[in-house]
């Protein structure tokens, strides 16, 4: 299970970090996301993500879910051939920073509708997704 962090400005963008140094699309763009820890909920991997990633504060009770993805995945983390993804829409205080330089080269705001190039192929479905008022998606099944 993955978890995403939503975070939009005054002008409706959307925050995104670049990867870089992880192994899986080093330089693509990607809302901050991170894995779930053992004994985790998934609000409170939102919240530990996002301030690990961007030292953005976010209050677990105050998050609105966004949009469930569920994929499918030819050498998938898990058991099944699958990954359950969460976005949630986050209300932050603070400043968005680089906080790992070592999995993260840059951070920018852009708009849903104008993502730049190149993005995390699951994260523009997911902002499809969103525009189209969807709440759940599957990629990668047959």
């Amino acid at each position: 299970m993955a978890c995403h962090a939503l975070v939009r400005n005054a002008r409706g963008e959307v925050l995104l970090l670049q990867r870089s140094g992880t192994g899986y699309r080093d330089g693509w763009w990607h809302p901050p996301a991170g894995k779930l820890a053992p004994g985790e909920d998934v609000a409170s991997c939102v919240v530990r993500e996002l301030a690990e990633e961007t030292g953005l504060r976010a209050d677990p009770e105050k998050l609105v879910p966004a949009h469930v993805m569920h994929r499918s995945n030819d050498q998938p983390p898990g058991p099944f051939g699958t990954i359950l993804d969460f976005y949630f829409w986050c209300e932050v205080t603070g400043e968005p920073k680089v906080k790992e330089p070592d999995r993260c080269s840059g951070l920018m705001w852009a708009s849903p509708s104008q993502l730049p190039d190149p993005t995390v192929p699951h994260a523009v479905r997911v902002f499809e997704a969103l525009r189209d008022g969807a709440t759940f998606s599957r990629l990668g099944w047959k």
